[in-house]
């Protein structure tokens, strides 16, 4: 009999998962990782394309961007609050992207935009934070075919002077902190929590 390799696919992920996970509590885990999710914003630059000049024009936008965040995230204490000043500000982020883009020679448009966006497992110095979607601050360049720069705004893990892996205890459970601050024995739960997301967006697209 012919196995259908959806079905295949999803028994073996599903064995696995449980597999690894089970013992140390799924539920804990997702719960932890959600929680990490709902207490963090994010900024999300995409380039042009993949060519070496598109790369380094949105190395420039990013730091350019970053530059204003440090006065607009300065006096923020929650993530509702950094994104309520990322909304009022988008006009201003808007014109320094352009402005940086109009600097370099190109004539690219830009936008400047709120929502979700899909991160992989990413780690910070000592922090590594779980895949998945984030809310964040999108800045997509030209096209925006070419590779991410993502970072952490709130708490301000990328600003000039950030201090924010001492403000995560401000935001995050004991469980989350312990969590993200890169334990060796989480690292085969980042892993698999990153291919399950990718798993998940495979069977939407299907």
């Amino acid at each position: 009999m012919k196995v259908n390799p959806v079905i295949l696919e999803v028994s073996c992920f599903i064995a696995l998962f449980l597999a690894i996970v089970t013992g140390s509590g799924l539920s804990s885990l997702e719960k932890e990782c959600n929680g990490i999710k709902n207490e963090v914003f994010r900024l999300h630059v995409i380039a042009n394309s993949d060519s070496e000049k598109d790369q380094s024009l949105k190395l420039s936008v990013r730091d350019a961007i970053l530059e204003k965040s440090e006065k607009v995230f300065s006096s923020c204490k929650t993530k509702a609050e950094a994104q309520k000043a990322a909304q009022e500000n988008l006009p201003l982020f808007l014109e320094t992207a352009k402005k940086i883009i109009e600097k370099n020679g190109f004539d690219y448009s830009v936008g400047v935009s709120l929502g979700k966006s899909r991160f992989p497992t990413k780690t910070y110095s000592s922090v590594t934070l779980p895949a998945g979607e984030y809310d964040a601050l999108r800045v997509v360049i030209g096209n925006g075919e070419g590779k991410n720069w993502w970072c952490v705004m709130f708490p301000p893990l990328c600003l000039p002077a950030a201090c924010g892996e001492e403000k995560l205890s401000d935001v995050l459970s004991d469980g989350e902190l312990e969590l993200v601050k890169g334990e060796p024995k989480y690292e085969i739960r980042f892993w698999l929590v990153e291919k399950f997301e990718e798993f998940k967006e495979r069977i939407k697209s299907r």
